[in-house]
């Protein structure tokens, strides 16, 4: 989904998405969501304002390998005691931009912020937050 709106030297556009799978093997589903808003403004001497913000997260399970036999014998299979190995992440990034041009040169200033956070577990253990 998303949307756009343009009006007075405003600019506004924002999306999100999602989605979800139950994967191809036993203990191998995955899901994701993501949202989005950038705003941006261009002043009436030229000079451009653009603010993005994103979040979202996703979950991974995963399946364990499997020996060649019981592949040849059920390649949907998982090894026994794969529940529990996953991964969750989540991220919030921030960004500013500001350009504008004059008699003497072009300039821009640039800004970001980022957070990330990672939790993930192999059955035997978890790492992470």
């Amino acid at each position: 989904m998303n949307t756009a709106i343009n009006e007075n030297g405003w600019t506004v556009q924002s999306g999100a998405s999602g989605e979800q799978k139950d994967g191809y093997r036993e203990h191998s589903a995955t899901s994701a969501r993501n949202a989005y808003l950038a705003v941006g403004h261009t002043f009436r001497v030229g000079d451009d304002l653009d603010l993005r913000f994103s979040i979202g997260e996703s979950e991974l399970n995963y399946p364990g390998g499997l020996s060649y036999e019981v592949y040849r014998e059920n390649p949907q299979a998982a090894p026994d005691g794969a529940d529990g190995k996953e991964s969750d992440n989540q991220f919030i990034s921030f960004t500013g931009r500001l350009e504008g041009e004059r008699d003497w040169g072009d300039w821009q200033v640039l800004g970001s912020w980022d957070y990330r956070r990672a939790e993930w577990s192999l059955g035997a253990g978890s790492y992470g937050d």
